[in-house]
């Protein structure tokens, strides 16, 4: 339902990196939060994003993680609520994906990924 949703906002990122210009942060890990989405435009300023760990939220679709594609290079996002991921192909950089404690019965665009 709708009225569940709890967004994890670039506000809530700045308090995960503990650093007030989200720019300088390479690394952010957030967990036990209960949010059940990123907003969109939450990870716009992290400019120089190489590992992003969501762990023990309630994710039930991948975040949009446009902004940090092409930087991203470790993506956690594990004990969350997944069904499906898609939309890998597109962090030409990602060279550790983990999706422990998932339902995923399905993911798409690997064939993008780095071998």
């Amino acid at each position: 339902a709708e009225h569940d949703a709890v967004p994890l906002t670039e506000e809530g990122l700045h308090e995960a990196a503990g650093e007030d210009d989200l720019k300088l942060v390479d690394s952010i890990e957030i967990a036990f939060t209960g949010f059940t989405h990123l907003a969109r435009d939450a990870l716009q300023s992290c400019r120089r994003l190489t590992h992003l760990g969501l762990v023990h939220n309630a994710l039930r679709i991948l975040p949009p993680l446009h902004a940090v594609a092409g930087t991203l290079t470790k993506l956690e996002i594990s004990h969350q609520l997944l069904a499906h991921m898609r939309g890998l192909g597109e962090m030409p950089a990602l060279r550790e994906l983990i999706l422990n404690n998932n339902a995923i019965a399905r993911i798409e665009g690997l064939q993008g990924c780095h071998r």
